[in-house]
């Protein structure tokens, strides 16, 4: 299961110019003409579904995700208008019927426009910033006053068109299907268990989650070099350049990369803008996505998002567990209610209970999940009043996190002692320091407080029947959902 960089590591540099201005002449037309002809296709039989506007976003996520390009607003109508009229023809529809169809073609001109506006603006957008942008106005993101007004209007279209649709001779060509879960299963769908999942799937083996802790003694891997910034001028580029040593020294993949073939020839590490690979409800974390460096490799959010949509978790009620929500950053996880996840909900500490394994912290740049706690989290039974609330200190804390990060030069997805590793991350020691200050207070002052900070966030999937979804299914699974 090697990813493309690994098939093309070795190939001569003149064959690679040769292939990759082919690609420039012959491939990138016909390819981009087909991908916006299949958007404009699933976007027609999306017409009659309940989940009409859903299904019209996850045709552009699509079309995006796959082509790794923005296409062109006239392109897309264009294709969408002539898809249309093969459908007019087809069901042989009356004037009324026929006038309703071009109004659905008029409104649906008004939902490409809109959802691709901004890179209609901002000619240099990237990607994977446009496809934050549909996330943000998919979710009702509430951070800034264009995006509000966007969402608002792509939601008032799309429910115009869905109204105009049920009048018409339409059937959902790909209808959901409808999950109804017991209550044991809601209980048992956890942010922990999914991320554990991932977890396990990622590196292919099951051992790895018995192995401690990372903590400050854990050394650092050997074989992983830093080769550059991104341009964004914050992350790291990294590579592997020297794969034994990397197999030797990775703390998780060290005994068990003779045991797997991934792991053997393409070890997972941490990459900056990585995110899984994924198609539909379906993720691989055995194939390069592109979105991050030719490493394989997987970021913070990511993994993050990955054990969401593993858990079958939703982010909004009617909102499927897409694993295409990967693209969403670190920071969106610091507000549930402004990032529009109205399944989640910032964590309240209360005189007995403060945080929970699950919960899920964010900063602007990083996002972990809390893993696992011991019964005095913020080591609160030394503080004797709330006056020494101020004074808690993050080395009395019993906290351990899941994450992928850049520590130990790169290690990727790992879980970490939470007092060890705040000191790589100003951060996260913040956001853990100020969440225990509250816990403290809630204790001292015997009162339910709901911490609020524009820089950090502890945010609780609420776990209820509505948020709860059929579950994202990883390739490589079946080798380690019998220990999950």
């Amino acid at each position: 299961m090697k990813n493309n960089f690994q098939n093309q590591k070795n190939l001569p540099k003149s064959l690679l110019l040769c292939l990759s201005a082919a690609a420039v002449f012959v491939g990138c037309a016909p390819n981009n003409a087909a991908s916006v002809s299949k958007a404009a296709q699933n976007i027609s039989e999306s017409l009659g579904c309940a989940n009409v506007q859903s299904k019209v976003f996850d045709s552009f996520y699509e079309l995006l995700d796959e082509n790794q390009s923005i296409p062109m607003a006239g392109d897309l109508k264009l294709s969408l208008s002539q898809k249309l009229a093969s459908i007019k023809a087809e069901k042989q529809l009356s004037q009324e019927e026929s006038d309703r169809l071009d109004q659905i073609s008029s409104k649906m001109d008004e939902v490409i426009d809109l959802m691709l506006s901004e890179s209609a603006k901002n000619p240099s957008l990237t990607v994977r910033q446009q496809l934050e942008k549909l996330i943000e106005y998919e979710m009702e993101d509430q951070s800034s006053q264009s995006v509000i007004e966007t969402q608002k209007q792509v939601s008032a279209s799309m429910k115009e068109i869905k109204a105009l649709s049920a009048e018409l001779p339409m059937d959902c060509a790909n209808p959901d299907k409808q999950t109804t879960m017991s209550a044991s299963a809601v209980a048992n769908s956890k942010m922990s268990k999914g991320s554990n999942m991932v977890f396990a799937t990622a590196y292919q083996n099951c051992r790895v989650l018995d192995l401690p802790p990372m903590n400050a003694a854990t050394p650092s891997v050997v074989g992983i070099t830093r080769v550059g910034t991104h341009s964004d001028g914050i992350g790291g580029k990294r590579l592997v350049t020297d794969l034994k040593s990397v197999q030797n020294t990775h703390y998780y993949i060290r005994g068990i990369a003779s045991e797997s073939s991934c792991v053997k020839t393409s070890p997972l590490i941490y990459d900056y803008g990585g995110k899984v690979s994924s198609s539909g409800n379906k993720i691989s974390f055995f194939k390069d996505a592109g979105s991050g460096t030719a490493a394989l490799g997987l970021d913070c959010s990511g993994y993050i998002a990955a054990g969401i949509a593993v858990g079958g978790l939703r982010y909004k009620p009617g909102l499927p567990a897409k694993p295409i929500y990967a693209n969403q950053g670190a920071s969106k996880y610091i507000d549930a209610a402004k990032s529009g996840f109205t399944c989640f909900e910032n964590v309240t500490v209360t005189p007995k209970l403060s945080i929970k394994e699950g919960d899920i912290v964010g900063v602007s740049g990083h996002v972990v999940t809390v893993d696992r706690i011991g019964a005095d989290p913020f080591g609160l039974s030394l503080m004797k009043s709330a006056a020494d609330c101020a004074n808690i200190n993050y080395k009395n804390f019993d906290i351990v996190v899941s994450q992928s990060s850049p520590s130990k030069n790169g290690i990727g997805i790992n879980k970490y002692i939470v007092k060890d590793y705040v000191t790589e991350s100003g951060k996260m020691q913040t956001a853990f320091v100020e969440m225990g200050k509250q816990a403290c207070l809630a204790k001292f002052q015997n009162k339910n407080l709901k911490p609020a900070s524009s820089a950090w966030g502890f945010v609780r999937h609420k776990g209820t029947a509505e948020c709860v979804a059929e579950r994202a299914v990883m390739e490589g699974e079946a080798c380690t959902r019998a220990c999950l």
